[in-house]
């Protein structure tokens, strides 16, 4: 060790190799892991005398494990990150195996993780070697999809009816890939690494997406989204030479909040926030249940997946109460140590002084705009289910960024030591 801490060390990952000819197609496969969430809802098939739920997603991992074998690259290196996910997911499989309260509701919610691993290993494999910005378009092409269908979604409802409020919205706002609370969480990751990435094209997909995020009138994505856009700021304001940047942001912000407040059904919007005394008491009922839950069996929990067999809903509406509920205490340790270490890579990418100021600009982007999706799954039980598979593309990134050879070679080290923070 050289004085760096253990996450940061352990967390890197291996200099990527000279990317390969079929560069071009593999950066294909994070945006073809990504559509199969966008084609329909899944289907009941009968299998060994129950029914289990086929997804289209289910069958074009199925084919993309057949076209691009996992083992033509290298599994992913084992790190703090990859290895306390790989305990996690043993973690629930156990549950499912030996104490779940539900052991079909673990042994299904566990085979979503083991799909989600897949997941990972593929695009993990794919942006290691690619040259091109796979990561970004595959984000850009998901996001605007998604936020084509909400607007569409949400027009038809105004032009076959007469909402007299904002929730009419909310509860028929379905797309494909789920409901409006479910949705936020994809919005919000695309809002805001837009607004820290600045690619060409930025400003269009960020006022897309900030405009179905206000249609889909999650006020948890609201309450992050602001809470993330705060520390966007500040980011911008601590760098030298990004600066401008949080005027920017600045005047995004200033420029919504004046538009909701000038439309009519905006100011229903804003007015809505006055049930969040309502809101957060049926929270804290659902907490209680899972907090009594925890208590019986604080080292194992009731079982991955099963909380509904003790707390009468399908979840307690928050993933650290989820975990603590059915994973107990080693759950959530290992859970918390999986993202810290992930985060760690794309923040020890982002600060590394030596690395190219692309590079440094994505770690940022990453890790600022999973601060939105973190607040939000304190009240959303955010990354299981189908959020898993999107949640594993966005990891592999962040596990492949220090290396990744679609930035230009890292910069020759500054002649006195210095923190990125005032780079430009």
């Amino acid at each position: 060790m050289t004085g760096q801490s253990d996450l940061a060390t352990l967390g890197t990952v291996a200099p990527a190799m000279p990317a390969r000819p079929e560069s071009l197609w593999l950066a294909a496969i994070p945006f073809l892991c990504m559509v199969p969430l966008l084609a329909g809802a899944p289907v009941n098939v009968p299998l060994a005398g129950r029914e289990m739920a086929i997804g289209p997603f289910d069958g074009g991992l199925a084919v993309l494990v057949l076209l691009v074998p996992t083992w033509w690259r290298r599994l992913p290196p084992l790190t703090v990150a990859t290895g306390a996910a790989v305990a996690f997911i043993l973690w629930c499989g156990l549950s499912a195996a030996l104490w779940s309260l539900d052991e079909r509701r673990s042994a299904m919610a566990t085979l979503v993780l083991v799909q989600a691993t897949v997941v990972f290993i593929i695009c993990h494999n794919a942006l290691a070697v690619s040259t091109r910005p796979a990561f970004l378009l595959a984000l850009r092409a998901f996001g605007a999809i998604l936020s084509i269908q909400i607007v569409w979604v949400v027009s038809h409802i105004v032009s076959t009816g007469d909402p007299q409020e904002f929730y009419r919205f909310k509860n028929e706002t379905q797309v494909p890939l789920g409901g409006s609370n479910y949705l936020a969480v994809f919005l919000e990751f695309c809002l805001v690494y837009e607004l820290v990435r600045r690619a060409p094209g930025w400003l269009v997909f960020a006022a897309l997406e900030a405009v179905a995020i206000v249609l889909t009138f999650s006020r948890g994505a609201l309450v992050a989204l602001a809470g993330a856009l705060v520390l966007v700021t500040v980011s911008f304001l601590a760098r030298r030479g990004e600066r401008r940047g949080a005027v920017v942001v600045g005047a995004l912000a200033a420029i919504a909040g004046l538009a909701l407040a000038a439309v009519p059904r905006g100011r229903l919007l804003l007015q809505a926030f006055s049930t969040l005394t309502y809101t957060a008491a049926s929270r804290a009922e659902l907490w209680s249940y899972a907090w009594a839950a925890a208590a019986e069996a604080p080292l194992t929990g009731v079982g991955f997946g099963a909380y509904e067999v003790v707390g009468g809903v399908r979840d307690p509406h928050g993933t650290l109460f989820k975990l603590l509920a059915e994973t107990g205490v080693p759950g959530v340790l290992l859970f918390g140590i999986l993202l810290g270490g992930f985060a760690a890579i794309a923040l020890r990418a982002a600060l590394r002084p030596s690395a190219h100021a692309e590079r440094r600009r994505e770690g940022w982007a990453l890790c600022l705009a999973l601060s939105p999706v973190l607040a939000h799954s304190l009240i959303e039980p955010f990354f299981f289910s189908r959020s898993a598979f999107w949640m594993a593309v966005v990891l592999a990134w962040m596990a492949v960024l220090p290396g990744s050879p679609a930035f230009p070679p890292d910069e020759p080290p500054p002649a006195r030591g210095g923190s990125d923070l005032t780079a430009s």
